[in-house]
């Protein structure tokens, strides 16, 4: 999944990049200087909803033209969480369904499991959704702070 956003800067745009690229190194990014106009950034990954939002960028390139700053993002980490809202309940909910199958036998004991994970049916849409919005806000906040500088 990508993502991509620009930001026309005010001041300094050598000095709006400077400052963009100091915010990633800043969130434990691997960044690469790509000429005087841009670099390559490198995620450290997402792996809980506690982190920095930012992180669930896996990797991307910002580019300095004219007085425009584009980033284009690649959502890695975004994607690996949504994949883990949306598998892991229902995953936990059959292997609990089959260790109480094995332990207690009868259909309560499969059921109970399952019932206890359906309401992730609601929420791990909802989720999905909440955590791409975040973190495609802290990019644009971090545009913002950078053009603003």
């Amino acid at each position: 999944m990508n993502y991509k956003s620009k930001v026309h800067i005010r001041r300094d745009p050598a000095k709006a990049l400077q400052t963009l690229q100091q915010i990633f190194i800043h969130n434990n990014f691997s960044v690469k200087p790509h000429g005087d106009n841009g670099f390559e950034l490198i995620g450290p990954g997402l792996n809980s909803t506690e982190q920095n939002p930012l992180l669930g960028i896996s990797k991307g390139a910002c580019r300095l033209q004219g007085s425009t700053i584009e980033l284009v993002v690649e959502l890695g980490g975004v994607q690996f969480m949504k994949r883990f809202v949306l598998f892991f309940p229902f995953g936990l909910g059959i292997l609990l369904s089959a260790v109480f199958l094995l332990t207690m036998g009868g259909w309560l004991a499969v059921a109970t499991p399952i019932l206890a994970v359906s309401p992730w049916l609601v929420l791990s849409p909802l989720m999905s959704r909440w955590i791409q919005k975040r973190t495609e806000s802290a990019i644009e906040t971090a545009l913002q702070n950078s053009a603003e500088v």
